[in-house]
């Protein structure tokens, strides 16, 4: 049964590609207000976090700032620093890339220190802190590792991918749902552009889903409503 009321403020939108230009985001953005009722948060370039906080000032959409996108090698202090200007400049969320090379090298305790640092800055000025397990160059067995640990820390969603290229499937929101429960928050990225596969991950266990054009995705849901109830 397919209600619109199923998807309300279920999505998440990036603007991060290096050519955006401060015209290309002031356009982006008033198309997301027109779908604001399902946008929660959009992602922007450092260098237009500021604008894409000003012009979402007054409105019930997050912004959101990227840390260590898209691979994810920077050391601990440098995704601090990150932090702190995304706090500074008015993110409301912020979606960090997990210190993958030290997750590959099975340093799991460090992992969780490079999140909790990160916390440590943020705590209390912004509503959500998502990490990014990097699903698409993981196995099974470590994409329930990497669940685990970032479920063990005070982050608030997982996302599986970045999205640059990257595909998550059913199959690993389902494996991270059953590792995690209802502990943590989960965000499907990467590779979602129809209502088909976001109902499809929603149906695995997906809260949220990130994509760049969710407005596509949401006049699908519209036609199907008008069908089924």
């Amino acid at each position: 049964m397919i209600s619109l009321s199923m998807f309300k403020k279920r999505f998440d939108t990036s603007l991060i590609e290096p050519n955006v230009t401060d015209k290309k985001v002031k356009e982006f953005v008033e198309k997301c207000k027109e779908y604001s009722e399902y946008i929660a948060g959009v992602a922007f370039n450092p260098s237009h976090l500021e604008l894409g906080a000003r012009l979402l000032k007054d409105t019930d959409i997050d912004t959101v700032a990227i840390v260590a996108y898209p691979i994810g090698g920077l050391p601990t202090s440098l995704k601090v620093k990150y932090a702190e200007y995304a706090v500074k400049h008015g993110a409301q969320q912020i979606d960090m890339f997990m210190d993958l090379n030290s997750f590959k090298s099975k340093n799991y305790e460090k992992v969780k220190e490079d999140i909790r640092a990160v916390l440590r800055v943020v705590n209390g000025k912004i509503k959500n802190l998502s990490v990014i397990p990097a699903a698409t160059f993981l196995t099974d067995e470590e994409k329930r590792i990497a669940a685990r640990l970032i479920a063990e820390t005070d982050a608030t969603i997982i996302k599986t991918n970045d999205g640059f290229g990257a595909i998550t499937t059913v199959e690993d929101v389902g494996i991270i749902k059953k590792e995690v429960g209802d502990s943590i928050k989960i965000m499907a990225s990467g590779g979602i552009f129809t209502a088909k596969l976001a109902l499809a991950m929603f149906d695995a266990g997906a809260d949220l889903i990130a994509t760049a054009n969710p407005f596509k995705i949401i006049d699908e849901f519209k036609r199907l409503s008008k069908w089924v109830k």
